[in-house]
């Protein structure tokens, strides 16, 4: 087996009721997790998209996650694209990987979505009937194929990746100028002493 090597950075744990972890200095783990975590439990509750019906007692086969920083960084550059007029970013809650989306693929996914589903829409709907089918590259029928899968989910394994909210953006701003205006006036008070 090969050998791996990490260095803790910070560690949570928390029961809040939106999921949320609190940092802690440090955390007392037992055979059925993580002491003071709502997942601690050798069993669970099935969900709505679990393979046994909703509701019935499981085992919980995970009782704690770990992230590496290079995945919150992941993380954090899609939160970071709050335009989402090119890309719109998704979370693969099961293998933790970050997967983002041209519009393209996108709304080749909404009008496939679409046409599926015609016949819940109003008759009055006038369709566009195209002489030819618009040819799509080979790449994109793997990128389109995922994509219907993360919009057709019921499991609750994909998330959308929200935005950061604008405010938050200005108040690391407000604290970074802050910052460096306090870096400038000492600068500034230096000089001002020589």
């Amino acid at each position: 087996m090969k050998a791996l090597s990490a260095r803790v950075v910070s560690v949570h744990a928390g029961s809040n009721d939106d999921l949320s972890k609190d940092e802690r200095a440090t955390i007392q783990v037992d055979l059925d997790g993580v002491v003071g975590d709502r997942h601690r439990s050798y069993s669970r509750t099935a969900w709505a998209g679990d393979k046994q019906p909703e509701g019935t007692v499981r085992r919980n086969e995970r009782q704690w996650s770990a992230v590496s920083l290079e995945e919150l960084a992941e993380i954090q550059k899609a939160m970071e694209d709050v335009s989402r007029d090119t890309f719109d970013y998704y979370l693969d809650t099961e293998t933790g990987d970050v997967l983002s989306f041209s519009e393209e693929i996108l709304e080749e996914v909404r009008m496939r979505i679409l046409d599926t589903d015609s016949d819940d829409f109003d008759e009055q709907i006038e369709y566009v009937e195209f002489d030819e089918e618009p040819e799509l590259p080979d790449w994109m029928f793997d990128e389109i194929e995922l994509a219907m899968e993360i919009f057709l989910d019921t499991s609750g394994r994909y998330v959308r990746i929200p935005e950061r909210k604008s405010s938050a953006a200005f108040t690391a701003m407000e604290q970074f100028i802050q910052t460096m205006t306090s870096e400038i006036a000492k600068i500034l008070n230096l000089e001002k002493n020589k």
